[in-house]
């Protein structure tokens, strides 16, 4: 049974999804649903105060929710299963340690989106705001596997403290990207902002144009043919939707290894 939510209030105040997924709400009876209440703003008011509820007998497990405006926070947080379709745009936190199943969001996203994703695909088929993949404040682990996947630009600090996974932006991104990674692959497909891969201990950061300033802290490994990045490719390739045109063709990088004042043995790959 498929899901369908339409918001039908507009407000300023923020909308917390937390605890609405798919796997659990396809399970229940309208009246179930509509009965569920949630925090607008201070306030809890019940789901069907703020979204119009039709359900669809069929063997998806599967949430389409339409959206007005980006008050909606905590979409998709701790997913395990499932697929959730947004049109319209979201707010912050926006698949929250996704362990699993699909979270596709045709607008923007707000900060924080993907922050500490475990598994499972992403994807922003507009932009992103910062922290994109991040931990939140306090916590050390950011991205730590599955994919990322945003068609637009991104904010600062993407890919901060990356464990593992995939995180692929195909716009321009801020600053300090992959600041702090430890593992994982980051592909930036537009500009990048200063100080980029600043405190890499291990991982990769894929960049498709060359950044106009390159931390002082990489020390340059000329340029290469790398047999493994190929094999990296076509998995990007494999698990991005459509794939990405801009990486079929590439043959050698400019590779350059540090942050040598991290101890740092990551690698900034310049696409030629």
């Amino acid at each position: 049974m498929s899901l369908n939510l339409f918001q039908t209030v507009s407000t300023r105040q923020r909308i917390d999804f937390e605890g609405l997924l798919p796997d659990t709400l396809c399970a229940m009876s309208a009246d179930e649903i509509a009965a569920l209440t949630i925090h607008q703003g201070k306030t809890r008011v019940r789901l069907d105060s703020l979204f119009e509820i039709q359900l669809q007998n069929d063997d998806q497990i599967q949430l389409e929710l339409v959206t007005r405006g980006n008050q909606v926070d905590n979409l998709g947080k701790n997913m395990t299963s499932g697929r959730i379709r947004v049109s319209g745009d979201v707010g912050r936190y926006a698949g929250r340690g996704m362990r699993g199943g699909q979270l596709q969001i045709q607008g923007d996203a707000g900060d924080f989106c993907g922050s500490s994703l475990i598994d499972g695909r992403l994807r922003v088929d507009g932009n992103a705001g910062d922290y994109l993949g991040a931990p939140s404040g306090g916590e050390t682990r950011g991205q730590q596997g599955g994919l990322i996947h945003v068609r637009g630009n991104a904010g600062s600090r993407a890919g901060e403290r990356q464990r593992r996974g995939i995180c692929l932006v195909e716009g321009d991104c801020g600053e300090l990207a992959a600041h702090r990674m430890i593992a994982g692959t980051l592909y930036i497909g537009g500009k990048v902002g200063e100080m980029a891969g600043h405190g890499m201990r291990r991982g990769s950061l894929l960049l498709n144009n060359h950044p106009h300033a390159l931390d002082a802290n990489f020390r340059c490994n000329g340029i290469q043919k790398l047999v493994f990045l190929r094999l990296l490719l076509d998995d990007i390739q494999r698990l991005a939707e459509g794939g990405l045109d801009v990486l079929a063709q590439i043959g050698e990088v400019e590779r350059y290894l540090g942050d040598v004042c991290a101890d740092g043995r990551g690698e900034i790959l310049i696409l030629r």
